[in-house]
């Protein structure tokens, strides 16, 4: 029962590693980013122009990675 459980466990995280790879597309990155928008928790739109000269992190990530 522990061998089963143990290949099934190492074929899931295979699928893991296999879904959320590098892909081999190259890009030229741009001196600007588009200016992007989004609500915040209370419904105000806030642009990633409000913060021109300050360092922005962005993270994008799906459900499935």
């Amino acid at each position: 029962m522990k061998k089963i459980i143990a290949m099934a466990l190492a074929l899931m995280l295979m699928l893991v590693m296999v879904g959320c790879g590098q892909t081999q597309e190259t890009t030229v990155p741009k001196s600007q980013a588009p200016n992007l928008f989004i609500y915040d928790y209370e419904g105000n739109q806030v642009t990633l122009k409000q913060f021109a000269g300050k360092p922005v992190v962005l993270n994008f990530w799906a459900s499935w990675c």
